[in-house]
């Protein structure tokens, strides 16, 4: 989404600009703050999100070392990260489901489950460039 979708559908109050990114805080009533960066990377004048952050519900990439290869499911996962993006039908052509997962300490964590069912069958650790920790200003800590 951009921002001006998450705007019109959300109402950013306050969007600030750190170097070539723009992040945007929301207090939710039941999970607390929610951080959004978003990009134009490639994407010319729109600046699309990219990232997110709940900071009271973020795991550490550590806890995904508790998952065990073709053994896991999905619903491991989703006890390690509820909020997690959760998608079906796209990425590999080997792959039915994956899901993406921002950390508390600054990594993407990317979960491939076998086609068809929800074992977990890869897991990527990549630093996540737009991490907000690498942009957050002191006021909105």
């Amino acid at each position: 989404m951009t921002i001006d979708e998450i705007d019109k559908k959300f109402d950013i109050e306050c969007l600030r600009k750190v170097d070539d990114i723009y992040y945007a805080v929301f207090k939710t009533r039941e999970y607390g703050l929610l951080y959004l960066v978003f990009s134009n990377e490639d994407q010319g004048d729109n600046y699309y999100v990219v990232s997110y952050y709940f900071p009271e519900y973020s795991p550490n990439s550590n806890d995904f070392d508790t998952l065990k290869i073709n053994e896991s499911t999905m619903t491991d996962v989703q006890k390690i990260d509820p909020f997690g993006l959760y998608l079906t039908g796209f990425g590999r052509v080997d792959v039915d489901d994956y899901s993406c997962h921002m950390t508390s300490d600054g990594y993407s964590i990317f979960v491939y489950y076998q086609k068809g069912e929800s074992i977990v069958i890869d897991i990527t650790k990549t630093t996540n460039e737009y991490f907000i920790g690498n942009y957050l200003l002191s006021i909105d800590k």
